[in-house]
């Protein structure tokens, strides 16, 4: 898996730099011109502070480090990293502190590194990166795809960067829920298969796939779109049939299948697979909704009953689920309620 390599460059950066600070001080004493000495001590000056703002930097002291790497450039202009550190400075100080000014300094710095240095992977994936924080702080469509065009560019240099493919994915997901277009699930697909391909057993991966082909089946009202959600928890299940999720997401499946088909056979098979959900220590409260959702009543009653048993507080859920909303007026149900702490008042 690609690791961000941003702390054992800095610690390689600023041995580096002290090395070049003690070659300017060994210079300036040579130096018999008055004016180029100004110049050089005003260089060695420069570098100082773009130490001071490397090791600030390490320290997780990010408005130091800001600081002390704005005086750097102020003074005298730096070595061609510079840009990339300044902006990484900012990208972190930004994300810690949700603050949109320095997620876009952050992006003005990481593109005149890009120029610097265009095939450089990490240079363009922290570019992606600090673009996709900034379109979601801001939830602007056009800086999604933005980032999207430099995670491109980063698994273009280097097939093999995960964490590319990783935040690729993530923005896609974000952008669908946010704009509701059916055209991103295309390459939201692409992306997971590359994921999968580079680590064929992370079964959170096939899931999140499932989940979201299940969004795309549901918008579509298409079963056979459901059917390959249901292929892909199925692939997750041979990598850890014990994982109680791939028995959540294949009940689901089912049980969506069971709607618009209006098979009762599939509704068997949803209901087993959340037993076996709730077998592996899932949520009864889960199986109690999909009983409700079939209309078994004296099954969703019998679940919820015990799930109430355990945590009444369960109630605020129920009374905002549409599983149950066809239940909120019935006595049987009014009865059962109220013998638990408050149930009877959250429902009123």
């Amino acid at each position: 898996m690609q690791k961000d390599p941003i702390k054992p460059f800095l610690e390689e950066k600023a041995n580096e730099i002290l090395k070049k600070i003690d070659e300017i001080d060994e210079r300036s004493k040579k130096i018999k011109d008055e004016d180029t000495l100004k110049d050089t001590q005003l260089q060695g000056l420069s570098y100082n502070h773009y130490l001071k703002g490397i090791k600030q930097y390490l320290d997780d002291n990010l408005e130091g480090a800001i600081n002390e790497l704005r005086n750097a450039s102020e003074i005298k202009s730096l070595d061609k990293d510079y840009p990339f550190i300044i902006a990484g400075a900012y990208f972190d100080y930004g994300i810690s502190y949700k603050i949109e000014s320095s997620l876009e300094k952050s992006v003005e710095w990481f593109e005149k590194a890009a120029k610097l240095e265009p095939d450089d992977d990490t240079v363009s994936f922290k570019l992606g990166a600090a673009l996709q924080f900034l379109a979601e702080s801001k939830k602007d469509e056009i800086l999604y795809l933005q980032a999207f065009k430099w995670l491109k560019k980063t698994v273009e240099i280097n097939p093999v960067y995960l964490y590319a493919y990783k935040m690729w994915k993530l923005g896609l997901i974000v952008l669908i829920k946010m704009t509701g277009n059916e055209k991103y699930y295309e390459d939201l697909f692409m992306v997971f298969e590359e994921i999968i391909k580079l680590e064929p057993g992370l079964v959170d991966e096939y899931l999140e796939w499932g989940d979201a082909i299940n969004s795309l089946a549901l918008v579509r009202k298409d079963a056979e779109l459901h059917k390959e959600s249901i292929s892909k928890s199925k692939a997750a299940s041979i990598i850890d049939p014990d994982n109680k999720m791939i028995y959540y997401n294949l009940g689901v499946s089912l049980g969506n299948i069971a709607k618009l088909n209006k098979d009762d056979s599939y509704t068997a098979q949803c209901i087993e697979m959340f037993k076996k959900y709730v077998d592996l220590g899932g949520d009864i409260y889960d199986l109690s909704c999909m009983y409700a959702n079939f209309e078994r009543k004296e099954d969703a009653f019998k679940c919820l009953k015990k799930k109430l048993e355990k945590d009444s507080s369960v109630m605020e859920k129920v009374i905002k689920s549409k599983f149950w909303e066809q239940y909120l007026n019935d006595e049987e149900f009014k009865k059962m309620v109220a013998k638990f702490d408050d149930g009877l008042s959250k429902l009123n």
